[in-house]
């Protein structure tokens, strides 16, 4: 148009040189928002995969107990034989005749016991108690056997696994299943409900019945499990709390960390080391003690016991059990107790203090 007035492109120009710096950084920043997550997951996959595997690959037996009964010169020839080739793999101990040698198997003080008998050879043992320390128990008196031509072996197995579950899978199977749902409870019940009250009614209910509903598959309709129903749901119930409580407490501490370091420490790092699989003394040094102090660990423990030993050898573990879950409980509904308190010993002190008199004017 005539006489319009022609605007210059310098502006225009230096505000879009003015933006490339930002367009720059925008675009050098994507990749790393990107790059982020996947790479924080790929590394958790490389670290479940390694503790998953590692005590798998690292097995190696140290302190196994076991015991040998019979005469002191033949006694002592056989655990030598035993030992033999196996450096503080086992740790035999003498006992004076068959009797103490099931007792001592019953009460879970050794694994499995050798008797040296006036026509062979008789292991004692308890297969439910571990599977794999049977076999390897079996093996190592097939050797002595094998040495001492025309001795008669005897096996007596005195808790052998379900006639369902012949390997002794089930209970290793089950833990892991209640670890994971205990987990992904406790990270619900902390996102779902905002008072203590509410929590810990809530991880109490999941406790029961989880607990209720494993037992009746895995004992009623599995057949895996061969002890009292009751004991048995007791266990689980325990173990239930042990670990969604400490999921929740974890949360109560640290947020939205504290849950993701509740799933490390309860299924990646806790259920490797419970030597759910094979035996706590298969577990590498020193996994195997903090495999004992960790709610898995304890928990299998006294699954086995409850279900296969009438409870023996189940108490260190349900000790263990307990104080996860009162440690849970205390530090859910701790601060609003400590609240709570606070606002009643408040209310008590005002209701004591002298109220001032007053008097009428003029007086």
């Amino acid at each position: 148009m005539p006489g319009a007035k022609v605007l210059p492109d310098e502006p225009t120009t230096v505000n879009a040189r003015a933006e490339v710096p930002g367009r720059v950084l925008r675009r050098l920043r994507e990749p790393s928002r990107f790059l982020g997550p996947v790479l924080v997951l790929a590394g958790l996959q490389v670290l479940v995969a390694l503790l998953f595997s590692w005590p798998a690959a690292g097995s190696t037996p140290h302190g196994v107990p076991v015991a040998v009964a019979g005469p002191a010169g033949v006694a002592d020839a056989a655990a030598q034989s035993l030992e033999a080739g196996r450096k503080g793999s086992l740790a035999v101990s003498r006992l004076p005749d068959l009797a103490a040698a099931r007792a001592a198997v019953l009460d879970r003080r050794v694994y499995g016991a050798l008797v040296i008998e006036t026509d062979g050879l008789r292991l004692v043992l308890a297969s439910a108690a571990s599977p794999t320390v049977a076999a390897d128990l079996l093996q190592a008196v097939d050797a002595i056997q094998a040495r001492s031509l025309g001795t008669y072996l005897q096996v007596e197995d005195l808790a052998p696994n379900p006639r369902r579950d012949r390997r002794g899978e089930a209970p290793a199977a089950a833990l892991l299943a209640v670890l994971i749902t205990s987990v992904a409870g406790g990270v619900v019940i902390h996102r779902s409900y905002r008072t203590a009250r509410r929590r810990c009614g809530a991880l109490v209910t999941l406790s029961v019945l989880g607990a209720v509903g494993s037992i009746a598959v895995l004992h009623g309709l599995f057949g895996a499990l061969g002890g009292p129903v009751m004991a048995e749901t007791g266990v689980l119930a325990l173990l239930t709390l042990a670990v969604s409580g400490a999921t929740v407490a974890f949360g109560v501490v640290a947020q939205g960390p504290g849950l993701a370091l509740a799933a490390v420490v309860m299924v990646a790092l806790g259920y490797p080391v419970s030597g759910a699989t094979s035996a706590p003394e298969l577990v590498p040094e020193p996994w195997d003690a903090v495999g004992r102090l960790l709610p898995p660990g304890a928990g299998i423990t006294a699954l086995r016991g409850a279900a296969f030993f009438g409870g023996s050898g189940a108490g260190a573990a349900l000790a263990v059990l307990g104080a996860w879950s009162a440690l849970a409980l205390l530090v859910v509904a701790g601060p609003e107790a400590v609240a709570a308190l606070g606002r009643r010993a408040a209310s008590a002190a005002r209701a004591q203090a002298p109220r001032p008199v007053t008097r009428p004017a003029g007086s």
